[in-house]
């Protein structure tokens, strides 16, 4: 295998979950105090994180991943792709309806309509997660060649 990544890369992207977990929590809570900047805010850097990480893995982790043998149907890299390509798409509709709400009359039937696809999102991010969680990351852990 060339350029397999390493162990503190692939703990690192493992890591990055509770990371996103934190910035999106951090997003709900100033949702639900009516503060729309900072929640717009959180959930721009979020964006930013999400990217790189499903980047990191499509990248980095996946290629490696993908030269495992006995890969499950569930978990072959062309699984993993198809949900990141769910997760983006998602989260492109949450991030465009946080654009579109402002304080004012309607603000807070905008903010329950918005918590109740975040809440659909979420559990899509922890499904994928637990798959990751589940094959992904120790069958790469359990692969990377022993250090010379």
């Amino acid at each position: 295998m060339s350029s397999y990544p390493s162990l503190s890369e692939i703990q690192a992207v493992a890591a990055e979950h509770e990371a996103l977990t934190a910035i999106f929590q951090q997003h709900q809570e100033a949702l639900v105090g009516q503060l729309f900047i900072q929640a717009l805010a959180d959930l721009e850097e979020f964006a930013r994180r999400l990217s790189r990480h499903i980047r990191v893995e499509e990248s980095s982790l996946l290629p490696a991943y993908a030269e495992l043998k006995g890969l499950p149907r569930i978990g072959t890299p062309e699984f993993f792709v198809s949900e990141h390509r769910k997760i983006e798409k998602a989260f492109e509709d949450i991030l465009g309806s946080m654009r579109s709400i402002s304080p004012g009359p309607g603000s807070a039937r905008a903010v329950v309509s918005l918590m109740d696809r975040e809440t659909r999102f979420k559990a899509l991010l922890e499904h994928h997660e637990r798959r990751e969680v589940q094959l992904l990351f120790p069958r790469l852990t359990a692969a990377v060649p022993p250090a010379s």
